[in-house]
Order: structure tokens, then C-alpha cells, then sequence
């Protein structure tokens, strides 16, 4: 049978490692079988080979990923669905604070290189109950999943009163979930601060800015059937979007005098009449990485509606040639009379002491200037997770400036989890002896049988060793878990030292990771004449702190650019 191993091309690629969250020792389990069905996928994307425009425009990476791409880990949450005979879609699991170890019990999430990989166990028969049907091996029949992730709804860090409480969507079904998300909606105050004058950007802007994603999946029974915590049924990618859209306006004013650097761009703003921006898309039930032209309410024009935001600088020397300030903005409608105005101001000359002293102030709607029709480029809408592009390439005084438009796809956010506790892999295992065969392109150690003496038949012991170098003080664990037909959880044990440094076996190892010594791990079988073929899956997984607190993250171990997650010991018969 053909098993289908989830992690194994995005963890070599990333040095990303899955995850079990709990306060037990008994974390390493799920076989074939068992009650539990574990599913994992990616939160994010990195590769930006995608367009998710509907008129497929290119795609342009973040600027300034401090405040673009960054995920606030008390403000995210995400829930999985499944479809019901009746076509309904209840909710099957959530995790609504990756700070709750309740939340935890059964969905853990990891990260490091820019991606998030989030690992759920769901149990057997709450799956079955709600799709109608067994889930067995061999079976053709797709399972429907839907996965739904909302992030920084509250808008800023700046205080835990901006936090959204995801607790109230839980109890739901995909429609009524879309219902309540679709009410989430914060004020540009939140990300914006207000600040007077200009300034570079981290001077202007604040927290982060709330995303959403949504994505349907279908996947064979037979592979639910058989995925495991080990051997987890690999989902795919969720692009989450970003609930703005990014402004650029770039000083690319040409025949500069080459000692003052004039004329150039000394301040930028933007006049909006839309200060609420919506966590979720237009039509988010349908929503799937690609957002449509919006249909939000854009209120009356009226000077009461207008809200000012500056522009940062993006580029430290704000007089280089190619100077950019960056702005954010809500979704809404980019039509004559109903748009974003960027004020720009220029100076073209100034006193001894570097004050102005002749400016003009354009206004340049984003809809057209100048008889120029911006929309034929940027469309009747600014629609979210894209970045228009403002390009001032000329000017001269009491005369409008040559202005050039044009929008870009912004590619899915690089996330990245910034936790110490990472386990960091300074060396790969090594098998080292007490080994008939090892492949490393199938994972498969195959054990020398057991030797005959005078005093008795004697198991060789496998060893190998390995090194984990952070985080110092936490504390390694070896699993050995029975796996295959007729699977024996008795059949391989470990040599370790007891207190009076005197082999004995159990069935795991431990020790303590001190950032400099390399771990060694041996391992026996343990029937000199076995009368079926036994194997096992190594498992090693870090633990950080104690109780409900604690975290326990699986090691990979395995070669670099292996087609496998974990080494499986075998045990021939004799």
C-alpha cells in the first residue's frame, strides 16, 4: 500500500519541524488505525510563485516585514470544517490562542524559516460521525476539509483590550463562522498613529495588520486512514492574506541638481474616506487566495468622512532618486469622486539652511490625474493584499507633475514564529554499529541478529548518535513506536546507564541537551529468534518547561533532502 509522508518536501526545504504540545510523556502514539486522524499543512508561503490577482499582475515581496508580515501569536486562530450528508459544513476542530495549553491538546503549531506548520490530531470518531461514513483502509472515497485562519483582527499590540476573543466562533458552522468573522473590522487608528509631519515608517504605523485565508481540501479516506502523528496526511498550502492594501509613492524626479538634490518629494499623505477596514474579503465564504473587486459600503462624500494618514519614509536618505514612502489603505471604491487623494508635497528650492522656501502641493486622486485614467492600471477598486504604486517622474513649479500608476499583487506574508525554544539539529543521526543494512534513502535499519555464546544468545545493540545544540536545558526523549501489521510494542528496547552507571533497558532514553556534547542512543530487540518481522519508528522530540506549560517538539533527524520523516528499525526473523 502506498502511504502518503506529508512534511517530508516542505521540512527538508525549510527546517521546519512538527510539533506535540501537552503535559504528558506519552506524546509520540497514533498508528494505523488508531483514534486519532493527524492532518498538517503550511500557513504560509514563501515561494511567491503564485498569482492570486484576478488579472494576474506580478507580485512584489513585503518592504518592511516588521509591520507587514508579522503575526501576532495572542491574536490568531484558526478552525477546520468538514462536510455533513446534508452538504452543511460544521466545525470539527479550532485553536484560538496558541498561548492556551488547552488549545494545544490536539493542534500545535511550528515555525522557523518563514513558515508556519500547524499539526492537528482529530479523533476517528468525531470525524466519522459528522461526514456519515467509516474511514478505513482502502477506501476511494474523499473526505472535505475546509481550513479558516484569522490573524491580527484586533489591529494593533499596542494593548490586550484590542484582542478579539475567537472563543465565540467555536460552536459553529462554516456559514454562521463567515457570518460572525464578517462583522470583524477595525479602525485605521489602530495601525496608524497619527503622527504629525513625516517621518520614516516605524514612526507612523503600528501593531500589525489583520489577514485572513481560507482553502478547501480533499483527501482520500485510505490516506486519513493511515495518517498518523508520525506520518501526518499532508494538506497543502493556506494563503493568508492581508486585510490592507499597500501605497507607494516613489521620488523618481528626474535632472535633480546634482548638490541640493532638487526638486524632491518632502512630504506625502493621503486623504481617505474609508477609515474601517474589514478582516475578511468580499464573499469570504467562497474566498480562496484570489480577492475579488470589493462591494463595501464607502460612505457618503463629505469632509466629515475624510481621515489623513502620512507617509514614512522607506529609505533612510529621503533624497536619494529613488526614495519611496509607503502608506496603507482599506478596501474600497476607486472611482471619480469616491477615492483616496495623495497629497504630494514638492520643494523646489530652499533657504542656506535647507528651509523651503517654494513648494507646491498636488492632489492626485487615485482614479486619474491630470487626464490621466489611473484605473485603466489600478481598477475601480483598491483591493486588499495588492501594493499601487504612485511613480512621480517629473516635475516643474506651477505645472502638474508627470505621474505614472500601476498595481502589483503582494505576495502571502513570510511568517516568522521568533520563539527561543526552537530545536536546533547541530548533527544528523549517525548509525555508528550493531547493523546488518542501512538505506539511507528508504530510513530503513535493518538489525544484526543475534549472536550465540556459551553463556546464552545475546542481542547486538544498534548505536548511532546525534547532536541537538538548543535550546540548552531542555530535555531530549527517544521514542521507539511499534508500526506495521501485527505491530509489537515489546519488541526493541534501549541500553541506557542507571544511577550507578549500569546498563539497563527501558523503553525510552533521555538526557539533558547542554549546547556541546553529542547524544548516543542504543538500542536492542528484544526476542533472540522473533517469529515475525518487527519495526519501529525512532522518534526523538525536545521538551521545554514542566506541566501544562510544557512544550514537547519532535527532532528531525533524518539526512538532508530525505524522502522520509523517520528512521524505521527493523528486526528480521532469525
Amino acid at each position: 500500500m502506498q502511504r502518503f509522508f506529508s512534511l517530508l518536501a516542505v521540512l527538508v526545504l525549510t527546517g521546519a519541524f512538527t510539533a506535540c504540545i501537552n503535559d504528558t510523556d506519552d506524546c509520540p502514539k497514533n498508528v494505523e488505525g488508531s483514534d486519532y486522524i493527524t492532518l498538517s499543512f503550511q500557513l504560509t508561503s514563501s515561494e511567491g510563485t503564485r498569482s492570486r490577482a484576478e488579472n494576474g499582475h506580478d507580485e512584489s515581496e513585503s518592504e518592511w516585514p516588521a509591520f507587514e508580515d508579522i503575526i501576532e501569536d495572542d491574536d490568531f486562530a484558526f478552525f477546520i470544517f468538514t462536510r455533513d450528508s446534508e452538504g452543511n459544513w460544521p466545525m470539527i476542530m479550532s485553536m484560538t490562542d496558541l498561548k492556551t495549553a488547552t488549545d494545544k491538546a490536539n493542534m500545535t503549531v511550528s515555525g522557523v524559516s518563514g513558515v508556519w506548520i500547524v499539526t492537528a490530531a482529530i479523533p476517528k470518531a468525531d470525524l466519522e460521525g459528522i461526514i456519515g461514513y467509516e474511514i478505513k483502509s482502502g477506501m476511494s472515497q474523499n473526505v472535505p476539509l475546509r481550513v479558516a485562519v484569522i490573524a491580527n483582527a484586533g489591529g494593533a499590540a499596542t494593548s490586550a483590550t484590542n484582542k478579539v476573543d475567537y472563543s465565540a466562533y467555536v460552536a459553529e458552522d462554516f456559514v454562521r463562522f463567515i457570518d460572525k468573522a464578517n462583522t470583524l473590522k477595525f479602525a485605521m487608528t489602530k495601525v496608524h498613529s497619527g503622527s504629525n509631519g513625516d517621518s520614516s515608517v516605524d514612526g507612523i504605523y503600528k501593531g500589525a495588520i489583520p489577514m485572513y485565508g481560507m482553502k478547501e481540501f480533499s483527501i482520500s479516506g485510505d490516506m486519513l486512514y493511515y495518517a498518523n502523528e508520525a506520518d501526518p496526511a499532508w494538506l497543502g498550502e493556506v494563503d493568508i492574506l492581508r486585510a490592507l492594501a499597500k501605497l507607494r509613492v516613489i521620488d523618481n524626479i528626474e535632472n535633480k541638481n546634482p548638490t541640493t538634490h532638487l526638486p524632491r518629494i518632502d512630504e506625502v499623505s493621503i486623504d481617505s474616506r474609508t477609515i474601517e477596514a474589514y478582516v475578511l474579503p468580499t464573499d469570504a465564504e467562497n474566498f480562496s487566495g484570489v480577492q475579488k473587486d470589493i462591494s463595501r459600503p464607502v460612505p457618503v462624500i463629505g469632509e466629515d468622512n475624510f481621515y489623513t494618514l502620512k507617509l514614512g519614509f522607506l529609505n533612510e536618505n529621503s533624497y536619494r532618486n529613488d526614495s519611496t514612502r509607503i502608506g496603507y489603505l482599506p478596501e474600497q471604491l476607486n472611482v471619480e469622486n469616491n477615492c483616496p487623494i495623495v497629497k504630494i508635497t514638492v520643494t523646489f528650492e530652499t533657504d542656506a539652511s535647507g528651509n523651503p522656501t517654494k513648494q507646491q502641493t498636488y492632489d492626485v486622486p487615485l482614479a486619474g490625474y491630470n487626464g490621466v485614467n489611473f484605473t485603466a492600471n489600478l481598477g475601480n477598486s483598491i483591493i486588499r493584499n495588492h501594493i499601487y504604486t504612485l511613480s512621480i517622474d517629473g516635475v516643474s513649479l506651477g505645472a502638474d507633475p508627470d505621474v505614472h500608476a500601476e498595481v502589483m499583487d503582494w505576495e502571502p506574508s513570510e511568517f516568522e514564529l521568533d520563539y527561543t525554544n526552537n530545536v536546533n539539529v547541530s548533527s544528523k543521526l549517525d548509525w555508528q554499529s550493531g547493523f546488518a543494512s542501512r538505506n539511507l534513502t528508504t530510513g530503513e535499519i535493518v538489525m544484526l541478529p543475534w549472536t550465540s555464546s556459551v553463556d546464552g544468545d545475546v542481542a547486538v545493540p544498534l548505536r548511532a548518535t546525534f547532536g541537538i545544540n538548543t535550546p540548552v536545558g531542555a530535555t531530549w526523549t527517544a521514542y521507539l513506536i511499534a508500526v506495521g501489521e501485527n505491530a509489537n510494542d515489546t519488541a526493541f528496547e534501549f541500553i541506557v546507564k542507571d544511577e550507578d552507571n549500569n546498563d539497563v533497558r527501558q523503553s525510552f532514553a533521555t538526557g539533558v541537551i547542554d549546547g556541546k556534547n553529542a547524544m548516543t542512543i542504543r538500542i536492542v530487540s528484544t526476542d533472540p529468534n522473533p517469529s515475525q518481522v518487527n519495526r519501529a519508528l525512532l522518534q526523538v522530540v525536545v521538551t521545554v518547561g514542566e506541566g501544562t506549560n510544557s512544550t514537547v517538539s519532535e527532532a528531525d533527524l533524518t539526512p538532508e533532502g530525505a524522502a522520509y520523516h523517520n528512521f524505521i528499525i527493523i528486526q528480521d526473523i532469525n
